[in-house]
């Protein structure tokens, strides 16, 4: 598997990269808004190679790899706004014990 900061390779322009440094120290931003915009900013190959491989970014910023690829994938093939609409986890619930088995556990406690 090659280096997937090159598969990926996040362009962004002067407006997205204003908008982005805004983004980050502007205290009202959303978490995931937040967490979006310092992956872009960190991946930016406009002034040349990026200062950082998706491994260190997802250090960073404590997430996985394949969150930062997935959000370099969503700017690239579709666009800003797309990227930043990106849902952090996309599992539903899911509980301990599936339908009558759940509430079996929960009556043979009582409540």
């Amino acid at each position: 598997m090659g280096i997937s900061h090159y598969r990926y390779p996040v362009k962004l322009n002067t407006k997205q990269h204003r908008l982005l440094e805004a983004m980050i120290h502007e205290g009202r931003t959303p978490a995931k808004h937040y967490l979006v915009a310092r992956v872009l900013l960190m991946s930016d190959q406009s002034q040349g190679d990026p200062s950082h491989t998706d491994g260190q970014i997802a250090e960073v910023l404590s997430i996985s790899r394949r969150t930062v690829i997935r959000i370099k994938q969503r700017f690239v093939q579709e666009n800003l706004e797309v990227a930043l609409d990106f849902q952090l986890s996309a599992r539903t619930s899911r509980t301990a014990l599936p339908g009558r088995q759940e509430r079996g556990a929960v009556n043979s406690f009582g409540l």
